[in-house]
């Protein structure tokens, strides 16, 4: 009997009405060519995401589509999602304390409404992990990151003025993104999923090789000196891992040590040299105001220390607590506290704070669990999103934001690393039959 073949993700007509709602979250829920009064303006952030009277229709039609096509996928599969997501609840701890926070925010409309939105996303997360097998599921957003690397070189080629950044001085590629920065660090994402995405033939092959090359090019043309510093430090990252799966107990004990004094040394450089580095990279000597900005929000962290101001819901302009950093020179445009782990101090308090480590601590342990147990190129992929979330929650990113595929990209990698490292130690606890009596 002739073994059937599975068909390919692309032919698919689930893949296409996914298409739509990854694309979005892949621009952070903003594209350029509609929302072209945010492109060149220097004060774009992400919070501007926000539905209000002031948004276009279109935007708002757009954010309905999104996060309509993903809830009937989900309702269409309702039993499984929640299974996977009893198997592994711990991930919606953030979600429901978000939505929880809305009872103390600054702005209970706006928590309430992210809140919604994150739960939405991460339920979305965690539909993928039960609907899509392994490579099917690699392969699904990888054909997203190709989508979405054509769509930025023909904004760039034939609609400049939302493709190419203008507002710094120079003319630094956007593409599909209304910043730079957000087109540089998501292709970084989609640079690792394409690394490890299965190439089984050598025209496959060629063309991987093309599409990485074209990522690589969008990255560097950013002129995002965080995605360039991530995109350097994710390959390292493959080279470590490409050596470490192959070395011996007792030399990955050495490896990890290695890597962790490396990495003690380049704080200790960063810290003592932080502001020469910045000038070689093209920024100024303070990272353009982002020096002075812990020192600002110190203060503002023991006001609300255990629960927050609520999620998404302390820079507010001169609205609540932020408006003590907006009057104060040099932190007029403050928006971001350009560091994961202490936006989430803000707003989720040190209650989120140890949920947002305790997922990431966790997540390392599987990672390590399965890169010692011959991982297959998913699994090496989920421990490279979690290095890149790690990357994430230190830099000026926001961990878990809606919009955002970078968070559902975590879910996934959390989910799918928890279940393969729970069936290794099973696997490892079963006991084997005595030779006698086999």
């Amino acid at each position: 009997m002739n073994r059937q073949i599975p068909s390919p993700v692309y032919m698919w007509a689930l893949t296409w009405v996914l298409l739509y709602p990854l694309l979005y979250f892949s621009a952070r829920g903003m594209f350029s060519f509609d929302r072209a009064q945010y492109s060149n303006n220097a004060g774009a952030e992400v919070s501007s995401t926000v539905a209000s009277s002031s948004e276009t229709m279109q935007f708002r039609v757009e954010r309905f589509a999104a996060y309509g096509v993903i809830l009937l996928v989900i309702g269409l599969s309702f039993r499984g999602t929640i299974t996977v997501a009893r198997r592994n609840s711990i991930v919606l701890a953030l979600p429901i304390l978000a939505g929880v926070s809305t009872l103390w925010s600054q702005d209970k409309a706006k928590t309430a409404t992210m809140a919604l939105m994150v739960t939405f996303l991460t339920a979305f997360s965690i539909y993928l992990c039960r609907r899509f097998k392994r490579d099917d599921l690699i392969a699904l957003l990888n054909l997203v990151g190709m989508a979405a690397v054509l769509m930025s070189y023909l904004m760039i080629a034939f609609v400049p003025s939302a493709g190419i950044r203008n507002t710094d001085g120079v003319r630094a590629w956007q593409g599909l993104f209304v910043h730079k920065n957000y087109l540089g660090m998501v292709m970084v994402f989609f640079f690792s999923t394409a690394y490890y995405a299965p190439k089984r033939a050598t025209l496959t092959r060629s063309l991987n090789f093309i599409y990485m090359a074209a990522i690589f090019i969008l990255i560097v043309m950013s002129l995002s000196r965080t995605a360039w510093l991530e995109c350097a430090l994710l390959i390292l990252y493959f080279v470590f891992e490409a050596n470490y799966i192959q070395l011996r107990h007792m030399e990955r004990i050495v490896a990890m040590t290695t890597v962790a004094v490396i990495a003690v040394g380049m704080i200790v450089v960063a810290a003592n040299y932080g502001g020469d580095i910045a000038v070689a990279m093209g920024k100024t000597s303070d990272m353009t105001g982002r020096a002075g900005i812990f020192e600002a929000l110190y203060p503002e962290l023991w006001k609300r220390p255990v629960w927050g101001f609520g999620y998404q819901a302390f820079f507010l302009g001169l609205k609540g607590e932020s408006a003590n950093l907006m009057l104060t020179p040099g932190h007029s445009g403050l928006t971001n506290a350009e560091n994961g782990i202490l936006q989430m101090w803000l707003e989720l308090g040190v209650v989120g704070t140890a949920v947002t480590l305790f997922l990431l601590l966790q997540s390392l342990i599987n990672a390590k669990v399965c890169l010692a147990n011959g991982p297959s190129r998913f699994i090496r992929w989920n421990c490279s999103i979690i290095f890149l979330s790690l990357l994430s929650a230190v830099n000026g990113e926001k961990f878990m934001f809606p919009d955002t595929v970078e968070w559902l990209f975590f879910v996934v990698a959390y989910i799918s690393l928890k279940e393969s490292a729970r069936d290794i130690r099973d696997s490892a606890n079963t006991p084997r039959p005595l030779a006698w009596a086999s």
